[in-house]
């Protein structure tokens, strides 16, 4: 239950209700708590040029994500181990 929405009480009409929750829902899913980013991941068979765009489209909904926080992410959720090394290689500087 969003935290924002109280339970039906019986009182009213639950159709309004229903709306109600589903547009509270609605919103939940378009802006994601940054900490979220952590939990995009590379898909089996899906390119990198695709994960980078899905990334882009999916940290683009989250507000107040530090750049380290995407990159980090990026990072995190992309299956190419020797896309990994090199881009911790060129992060060597920022991370000092």
């Amino acid at each position: 239950m969003p935290n924002n929405m109280k339970t039906y009480d019986r009182t009213g009409d639950p159709e309004d209700h229903v709306k109600i929750f589903q547009a509270v829902a609605q919103q939940k899913k378009y802006v994601k708590d940054p900490v979220e980013i952590h939990n995009i991941k590379q898909r089996d068979g899906e390119t990198i040029e695709d994960f980078m765009e899905r990334f882009k489209v999916e940290t683009g909904r989250m507000k107040g994500s530090p750049k380290c926080m995407r990159i980090s992410g990026f990072m995190h959720g992309v299956n190419n181990p020797e896309l990994t090394k090199h881009l911790n290689e060129h992060q060597r500087p920022w991370k000092k």
